[in-house]
């Protein structure tokens, strides 16, 4: 039972609220305070729908909106002309209409449309966590008429609503709108977008990826629409579902850049894969390190074994803080004592005494059990003491989900209280030999090998112990009188246990806010958190969100600064900076921690590794390797993003979504006005990143273009015309002695053409060995690299070409035609390249389009193989050639016979119509994968047709050397 918020608080609440909305920025504060009392608050969380029954109520209310994004889709049922559709058959197809953000109004009149129409149904759906303030329209006509500069605001800003409501349905805004919310991508802070017109398809940006981080956390396969791509990949989501999802907190945002990482505390569960909206986060598999062991460990092997013969630690002590490889811990260190050769003593009565009641003890126990060992179990509170100290109704979650459970003990996805119950089941049934509330004080090895366990009075001897006493150990105390009294708590097991009491709870981790939650959120309980620092640092997100929202309500106090005096007899007082707090109270729970059993371990004679260690280093490398979650964190240790960095063509680039989808200046409205489809279509034309690149690129073109045309007329003119040639006039201008002129390949200035465009044709080899040589890399950027290679490339042939004097019929020649089929080869590359993607794009937006047409189009076939034939993908090139004569003669037999069910004989045009737009559009895509895929090759020619231009080089050179020489 939760207790209710303070009316006084939630209406303050409100009111700032609606006064920091742009919605009420012309009301005063008195209306403000009157629209409130008469309003209410509706909370949505992401998918839930805001859905009234219109045949409840004819009252008509209007809904601002205060926090999140409501999208507002459409519905429509379809209903199957066959009496017995298809098990498959999809009866409601929806539309994402438009959305409305913060400070937008709507009324649900439209609900009424239920009423009117029993097929079209629309609704708005919740983005993200949404706050909309509820008003009934005559309360808002009211103010409308009392606060005329306010109601001359809302009308205005519904004009903007309509406004834009309109200019979506546009059939290509409509259809990137779809796009932009179906997709989730309004959630994303920042998107990667590949420009499919100007990619390479080189991986070069994940090659980087995985290598400054060892593994890409990004994909280039993602949602593509016209000529954008955006990877699969982590967009810093204002909704961080990764978070809420992550149970032990190893998910954390930086509140000064908003970036979201993932630490070593991460235990693979996949929970946060799960929960993400763009498929941004995978499992990989990672070697353990020193790091993951900040606590002292004994030291032990796969099995537990230590290094005192016949003395096993297991489970959390030894380092497994997760349940199940604790259960599986357990069985091990009893099966390997099985096959020792100590496994049973003549000396007791006893084969193994196990210590601690966990789940690595009950795994061990039943173990014991089956294999017929004589053991005892001894544990100092009740068996699972830690579980029960979770809070009351916990998930707990059988992870990781790659490994089995290998014991008997039962274990999977389920709550606390179901855990302890099929547990407790299982040690009645199987009667295991449990021995409750009873410490071990001392572990004695004696002189014959033999173990003595002091127990409370009893003393137990065993030739084998198993320790599974987890990493608890002792509470840490808070040093004030009476702690040991009856009134302090160390643990929490069932918070109605405490109902009508006034608690303190000390301490500032997630053990202490949850128990402070749980006891708060018991009817008649006064909870008090009281923490040492000014502010909580490592408390997991759901946590934190609940302690503010049970602080707002007034069901819990929170003193930060504080610490405990003393106690007395029904008070307790606190010191909180310079004053002291003297508050009500009956029990304390003291959650400040607890010290690690290192110094028990090491009185028993057990070796117990330090943090950070050569040791610790070494038995981190023993345990293998683990699964570990794993995202992109926009390379924040670094200068800038290694895939953006790497690209050549500058093709990725990292923008926002408001720069991608719309024009958004700061105003909310402006981006209503310029919301395109025309981004998709032509790609980004211009980014601010690549702009000076850009203005650049024509610029260096033409100043080589204008060079080489010079050169080529100066060239001719000596050749043929020589009295008129730049050369001349040179001479008559300065008055020098008339000299021969003329061109020639072996001298003067056709000769230094030929070494100067061999030379250049050597420059463009920089471009393939800046991608293998990475201190290159650092010095030029790849983008830059493959401007100057293609420019270059062009200047040295046409260099050579003058050289040659267009000579081309003797066999030296061939130099120069290697030249240009290098060229000419890397230009038709790259151009077919280009085009092939940009068809790409264009096929697959066109099956955007159809895709509505196609759901009504599967309606009318009635049936799951129709589908099939609409939806086959030719692979070969033979295969498609069948695929359109079988595609003709199949939609000429349903133009006969196959559409004789649809009654309208317009509804029979329009499927035919769509079959054959549909069909077309595949066999596109297939042609155009095909070519793709040949493509590929493509690289490969062009290396090729490049080795044979240089040794032609070589060969006519060394001729031409000595010939001269001769």
């Amino acid at each position: 039972m939760t207790g209710s918020a303070s009316p006084t608080r939630t209406k303050a609440r409100l009111e700032n609220a609606l006064r920091a909305n742009r919605a009420f920025s012309k009301l005063p504060d008195d209306a403000l305070e009157r629209l409130a009392a008469k309003g209410e608050t509706l909370h949505l969380d992401v998918g839930k729908k805001l859905f009234r029954n219109a045949s409840s109520s004819d009252e008509e209310y209007y809904y601002f909106v205060l926090e999140g994004r409501l999208n507002v889709i459409s519905n429509m049922s379809l209903e199957p002309l066959s009496s017995e559709p298809s098990p498959d058959f999809c009866s409601t197809l929806t539309d994402y209409i438009t959305y409305l953000s913060k400070g937008d109004c709507f009324s649900d009149a439209y609900l009424q449309k239920h009423k009117e129409s029993q097929h079209i149904k629309i609704d708005c759906i919740a983005g993200m966590p949404t706050v909309l303030f509820r008003v009934a329209r005559p309360v808002l006509a009211d103010f409308l008429l009392a606060y005329p500069e306010w109601s001359k605001e809302q009308e205005h800003n519904n004009r903007l609503i309509r406004n834009h409501f309109q200019s979506q349905q546009v059939p290509t805004r409509r259809m990137v709108q779809d796009f932009f919310l179906r997709n989730n991508l309004f959630l994303a802070s920042t998107l990667r977008v590949v420009q499919l017109d100007i990619c390479l398809n080189c991986e070069s940006c994940m090659k980087a990826c995985a290598k400054r981080h060892g593994t890409a956390r990004f994909s280039r396969n993602g949602l593509q629409l016209g000529k954008l791509l955006i990877p699969f990949g982590c967009n810093q989501c204002v909704h961080q579902a990764c978070i809420e999802a992550c149970s032990i907190g190893a998910i954390t945002k930086d509140e000064t850049t908003g970036l979201m990482h993932i630490s070593r505390k991460c235990i693979g569960c996949g929970e946060c894969a799960k929960a993400c909206s763009f498929n941004g986060i995978s499992l990989i598999e990672v070697p353990y390190s020193v790091d993951d062991f900040e606590t002292p460990l004994p030291q032990c092997d796969a099995l537990g074994k230590t290094n005192l013969p016949g003395l096993y630690v297991v489970g959390d002590v030894a380092g497994e803080s997760l349940i199940k490889p604790s259960i599986n811990a357990g069985k091990r260190s009893v099966f390997s004592i099985r096959k020792s050769s100590r496994a049973k003593s003549p000396k007791s009565d006893l084969d193994v005494v196990i210590v601690g009641a966990g789940p690595a003890g009950l795994a061990a126990a039943l173990e014991c059990k089956d294999l017929g060992l004589r053991y005892v179990m001894i544990e100092k509170n009740r068996f699972a003491a830690t579980i029960r100290s979770y809070p009351a109704g916990k998930h707990i979650m059988a992870e990781p989900a790659s490994l089995s459970n290998q014991s008997r003990l039962w274990f999977e996805d389920t709550t606390r209280e179901d855990l302890l119950d099929k547990w407790n089941r299982i040690v009645q049934e199987d009667q295991l030999a449990l021995v409750e509330n009873t410490p071990v004080t001392k572990i004695i090895k004696a002189p014959d090998g033999m173990y003595q366990i002091l127990a409370g009075e009893k003393s137990y001897q065993a030739p084998n112990v198993v320790l599974a006493i987890g990493m608890r150990g002792s509470p840490r105390k808070l040093g004030v009188e009476d702690e040991c009294g009856p009134r302090f708590c160390y643990e929490l097991e069932n918070p109605v246990d405490f109902r009508g009491k006034h608690i303190l709870v000390i301490g500032g981790g997630d053990s202490a806010v949850e128990a402070a939650c749980s006891l708060a959120e018991v009817a008649g309980t006064t909870v008090t958190l009281s923490y040492r620092r000014d502010r909580f640092f490592r408390l997991k997100t759901k946590n934190r969100n609940r302690l503010k929202q049970l602080e707002e309500q007034g069901e819990i106090k929170v003193i930060l600064n504080s610490k405990l005096q003393h106690v007395k007899s029904n008070q307790v007082a606190l010191n909180s900076g310079d004053k002291n707090l003297i508050i009500k109270n009956d029990i304390i729970f003291a959650m400040v921690g607890s010290d690690p059993p290192s110094s028990f371990l090491e009185q028993t004679g057990i070796r117990v590794l330090k943090p950070g260690s050569k040791e610790m280093a070494a038995f981190a490398a023993s345990r293998g390797t683990r699964q570990l979650s794993s995202k992109c964190d926009g390379c924040s240790a670094y200068s800038y993003r290694a895939c953006v960095q790497a690209c050549p063509t500058k093709a990725l680039v990292q923008i926002t979504p408001s720069e991608l989808f719309f024009d958004d200046q700061g105003d909310q409205t402006n981006h209503r006005a310029h919301f395109s489809g025309m981004s998709f279509l032509e790609g980004i034309r211009e980014h601010r990143a690549l702009k000076h690149d850009r203005r650049a690129f024509p610029w260096y073109g033409i100043m080589i273009m204008i060079l080489l045309a010079a050169l080529g007329i100066e060239s001719f003119l000596r050749h043929t015309m020589p009295e008129r040639s730049l050369q001349a006039i040179w001479h008559t201008l300065n008055e020098i002695e008339s000299q021969q002129i003329g061109f020639g390949s072996g001298k003067g200035l056709g000769h230094w053409f030929g070494y100067i465009g061999t030379g250049l044709m050597l420059l463009t080899l920089l471009y393939p060995l800046q991608s293998r040589l990475g201190w290159f890399r650092r010095i030029v950027a790849r983008n830059k690299l493959l401007s100057l290679h293609i420019w270059v490339g062009f200047a040295g042939a046409t260099l050579v070409t003058y050289h040659s004097m267009f000579s081309l019929d003797r066999w030296v020649g061939i130099a120069c035609i290697s030249m240009w089929l290098v060229i000419v080869s890397g230009a038709i590359g790259r151009y077919l390249y280009t085009r092939v993607h940009s068809g790409l794009g264009l096929v697959d937006w066109e099956k955007q389009s159809l895709e509505h047409k196609r759901r009504f189009a599967e309606s009318r076939l009635n049936g799951s193989k129709w589908r099939q034939k609409i939806d086959h993908h030719p692979v070969s090139l033979l295969g498609m050639l069948w695929r359109d004569c079988f595609d003709c003669l199949w939609i000429f037999w349903m133009k006969l016979f196959g559409l004789r069910h649809i009654e309208s004989r317009r509804e029979r045009r329009e499927t035919i119509k769509f079959l054959k737009d549909w069909r077309h559009n595949q066999r596109l895509r297939g042609y155009l994968k095909q070519a793709e895929k040949m493509l590929s090759h493509w690289n490969l020619i062009h290396a090729i047709l490049t080795i044979i231009m240089f040794a032609f080089a070589i060969v006519h050179i060394t001729y031409g050397l000595l010939y001269k020489a001769v």
